[in-house]
């Protein structure tokens, strides 16, 4: 008989919150506290906060964000992979909004990130 490893999970879940002048999350399985988006990223989760779930960059804010690098049923935003820098990658939306992705989303994805990401905001 052949044991098969369990499959991965193909959707994630954190839950960004305002800090400062920034969204960050945690991930405390993944040793993760604070964890800051910065270099365009930020900007893009504002976006979606606003306009999906009318919520604003101020303290005490958060909303949950999806995400996968597989499509599925109600994503907000699709990213492409583009150029790394310092460990992490730039990816593009489809509207041509820039992000920087740090090293710390690999904890997600083990095997590397993914060429597309699909994210989805709720509250």
């Amino acid at each position: 008989m052949l044991l098969q490893s369990p499959p991965q999970n193909s959707l994630f879940s954190i839950q960004p919150y305002w800090l400062g002048r920034t969204w960050a999350f945690d991930a405390p399985h993944l040793g993760l506290y604070a964890e800051p988006f910065i270099a365009g990223t930020n900007t893009i989760l504002t976006q979606l906060a606003q306009k999906y779930l009318g919520v604003e960059p101020k303290a005490g804010e958060s909303f949950q964000l999806i995400f996968s690098a597989h499509p599925f049923p109600g994503i907000h935003l699709r990213i492409q992979r583009q150029n790394s820098e310092f460990g992490g990658y730039w990816y593009v939306s489809d509207e041509e909004e820039w992000g920087w992705l740090c090293p710390a989303m690999q904890y997600f994805f083990p095997g590397g990130l993914p060429e597309t990401l699909y994210l989805r905001v709720l509250r």
